[in-house]
């Protein structure tokens, strides 16, 4: 909404001051608003994240240079000066792949920087005539471009956020699982004393204790009524 609200202002400002032929006002706005959109959505991300949440140094590193390396590639395959891009054929969800691979292993912000780097070489490329968005006019060009990058970006960022959550969601189970598990632990070790302390009370005060059970017909004594009524375990 606040992207829409500025391309219309600018659009209007355009035309106000005969900066722009009244037939073209539709296609400033256009070009204006969806440029600002998809900066925002690429850009803003990971400004956002690394404000919020820094990063820390990697556990993988070598995983992270390999990923950096698979993104820029297919980036480079398919908006760049390869056979690929060359010919403009439509490979451009091959990016997804990489994008994808960041999502589930490294999280929203390494993804929203992905997203923006792999903007930043099809932009580049597309500008050149490469990759499957070329086309006769470089705006046309990278209206398209925009909108498949912003539509790809949102998805993948979306990918990230259920994989953080579902993982929390893991790992606040396991913690309370060991929680419960230390609890049951430390009141069985406590009913274990209880237990020992009641034999122990029994002998010095020469006390049995026994248990019967009516539905079976089971009978229970303690050590120590054995020995008072001289019987044997």
């Amino acid at each position: 909404i606040a992207t829409a609200i500025a391309a219309s202002i600018g659009s209007a400002t355009l035309a106000a001051t005969s900066l722009a032929a009244p037939e073209d006002i539709a296609s400033v706005f256009v070009t204006w608003w969806v440029g600002d959109l998809v900066g925002a959505m690429l850009v803003a991300p990971p400004l956002l994240l690394w404000h919020s949440s820094p990063v820390a140094p990697t556990r993988r590193p070598v995983e992270t240079v390999l990923l950096a390396a698979t993104v820029a590639a297919v980036s480079l395959f398919v908006f760049g000066d390869s056979p690929a891009g060359g010919r403009r054929y439509p490979l451009e969800f091959l990016t997804i792949a990489g994008l994808l691979w960041c999502a589930f292993r490294f999280g929203a912000l390494a993804t929203s920087i992905a997203s923006a780097g792999t903007s930043v070489i099809a932009v580049w490329g597309t500008l050149r005539g490469y990759g499957p968005f070329a086309q006769n006019s470089p705006n046309e060009s990278l209206l398209l471009l925009q909108a498949f990058m912003g539509v790809i970006s949102t998805v993948m960022l979306a990918v990230a956020a259920e994989v953080a959550a579902r993982r929390s969601a893991s790992t606040s189970l396991h913690q309370l699982n060991d929680s419960l598990e230390a609890r049951v632990a430390s009141r069985t070790e406590e009913l274990v004393k209880m237990r020992d302390r009641l034999a122990e009370a029994q002998s010095v005060a020469h006390v049995g204790s026994w248990e019967w059970d009516v539905v079976s017909n089971s009978l229970w004594w303690s050590d120590e009524l054995y020995r008072i009524y001289g019987i044997a375990a």
